[in-house]
């Protein structure tokens, strides 16, 4: 058995019924391989077919209900979604579950560039984390003139987001498991299923 400290799980554009076949085998599988302190990222979306709509991050929030949700992260794309719908879907959204309440987290390694640094810091230092602003929880990077004044949004590969998970959440050490996911050449404890 393997004890790994962070679990991403890729549900992205599955009916209910397929998400339930899918969550069961998780809960069989590879619930107990995730430690105590760890935590699972679940990667999903709302999405239309055939005049029915599958709003499929509240329905796994529902099923994930014996884990603490502690936040919902947004990435937005400027890629057409798949689907047919009135409004196009730019966005996947990202649900961040703890097993326990106590969980290992270290949001320094993902923090952004401050971009009003230069324009204000010594008025108001007391606000800026010198390590980098805090990337919040929609997933978008800014570019800026170095005057504080964004001149373009650029949106996160699939890969970034997928580092920036487990970078939060697990050591150097620490084992990882991707379902669902192509593999990414970056770390070596890194191990790959699919349900």
């Amino acid at each position: 058995m393997k004890d790994y400290q962070t679990i991403l799980f890729n549900l992205k554009d599955f009916s209910n019924s397929e998400l339930d076949k899918k969550i069961k085998t998780f809960k069989t599988k590879y619930h107990t391989q995730l430690k105590k302190n760890g935590t699972i990222w679940i990667f999903c979306n709302s999405y239309f077919k055939k005049n029915e709509i599958f709003h499929s991050p509240f329905y796994i929030t529902e099923k994930f209900s014996d884990f603490y949700l502690k936040n919902i992260i947004i990435i937005p794309s400027f890629v057409n979604s798949r689907g047919q719908a009135i409004f196009r879907n730019y966005i996947t959204n990202v649900l961040f579950f703890a097993k326990d309440e106590k969980y290992y987290f270290n949001k320094d390694l993902i923090r952004e560039k401050h971009i009003w640094k230069d324009v204000e810091w010594g008025k108001r230092k007391k606000n800026y984390n010198p390590k980098g602003k805090d990337p919040g929880n929609v997933w978008l990077k800014t570019k800026d003139d170095g005057k504080a004044n964004i001149t373009e949004h650029c949106p996160l590969s699939f890969q970034e987001v997928v580092k920036r998970c487990y970078l939060t959440t697990s050591k150097k050490q620490d084992k990882i498991l991707l379902i669902n996911f192509k593999k990414i050449r970056d770390k070596k404890n890194i191990n790959y299923a699919k349900i």
